[in-house]
């Protein structure tokens, strides 16, 4: 009889973590032009907002007022539009670790209706993780650490905001050392970077292959 993960060595674990390339890579290709428009729409979005950006600064008096309302409005749509495709990325990501196929329009539609909810889930997690770091540094890192499954679950299970952060700490707490093991995954790959000349373009490489490595492993300890 297989053990528990939590009865594994974390060794053992996280070796299997690091073989799940090649299901992350499969997961990406599986909706790989969903996740490229996904990912260039908003910074395409962004681009055409810097000469709206950059015009305040050629203006003088009112103009220049005007000018800058205009580039506020105009920054405002921007960051609203990415708001919205945050979500969709990682509604995508679960798709492709369930082995769905999601188009973009579907990704769009189902994020749409939740967004501001996704933003409140990703501030409240993201100030418990900044409080716990500026107190004793430690509470942060198992901030983060426990609520590292609220996003998928908030979006997968459609909960509420403390529900997803609950249920995310119960998850990873009967889970951990798979958990640790992305996380030890996660560093490495970013260690990789510090490696001389090539070092940051083979992290890049592994971040693409293991792009959707998070949501396969919520899938399996959702199990």
């Amino acid at each position: 009889m297989a053990k528990k993960t939590n009865e594994q060595d974390i060794f053992t674990v996280t070796g299997n973590t690091f073989k799940l390339i090649i299901d992350s890579w499969q997961a990406l290709l599986l909706n790989v032009r969903t996740f490229i428009l996904l990912a260039i729409i908003p910074m395409v979005v962004f681009l055409l907002a810097i000469p709206f950006v950059l015009i305040p600064f050629f203006m003088h008096g009112s103009s220049r007022t005007i000018g800058g309302f205009i580039a506020f409005l105009v920054v405002l749509a921007a960051l609203a539009i990415a708001f919205v495709f945050v979500p969709a990325i990682t509604i995508t990501q679960i798709a492709s670790a369930k082995g769905q196929k999601m188009e973009f329009d579907d990704a769009i539609k189902q994020a749409r209706p939740i967004v501001w909810r996704y933003l409140g889930l990703t501030l409240l997690t993201g100030l418990s993780v900044v409080l716990g770091l500026v107190l004793l540094i430690i509470p942060g890192l198992l901030a983060a650490f426990f609520f590292s499954m609220a996003t998928y679950i908030f979006l997968d299970k459609k909960t509420g905001v403390t529900e997803a952060m609950r249920k995310s700490y119960e998850l990873v707490k009967n889970n951990w050392v798979l958990v640790l093991s992305l996380f030890i995954v996660n560093a490495v790959v970013s260690a990789v970077s510090y490696i001389p000349i090539v070092g940051w373009i083979i992290s890049m490489a592994l971040s693409f292959a293991y792009f959707c490595l998070p949501a396969i492993i919520y899938i399996k300890i959702k199990k």
